[in-house]
């Protein structure tokens, strides 16, 4: 948002909430104009509450075909989602399978290493 808001030459306030519920109960009470989110939205939008204004993605998405890119709005940039998907690097794979339908998974850490936990004291 603040590469877009330097892009137009316009001052946006930045205002974090815990996940898209949160979010919701903003716009709908009216305390912010607008927000970005992954796909929190989208039941709002699919029940005609909300409209999605543009896609950060290269490409238009199937799901709201009318929402315009970023680039087609005449910014230059495209923003993918930084959101995936983690599990345990011990988890089962049967449930890894039935997790990633389409994305390889990695372990982060090496099949030897344990992570430690931090207590606190």
């Amino acid at each position: 948002m603040a590469l877009i808001a330097q892009k137009l030459g316009i001052e946006l306030l930045h205002v974090p909430y815990k996940g898209s519920a949160d979010l919701m109960q903003s716009i709908f009470g009216g305390n912010i104009m607008a927000a970005a989110d992954s796909t929190g939205f989208a039941p709002q939008v699919e029940a005609g509450k909300l409209r999605v204004l543009n896609i950060w993605g290269a490409e238009r998405l199937a799901r709201f075909p009318d929402a315009p890119t970023l680039k087609e709005l005449g910014l230059d940039m495209v923003q993918n989602s930084p959101f995936g998907i983690a599990a345990p690097r011990d988890t089962p794979p049967d449930v890894v399978k039935r997790l990633r339908p389409a994305v390889p998974i990695k372990p982060l850490l090496p099949t030897q290493q344990t992570p430690r936990r931090v207590r606190p004291r």
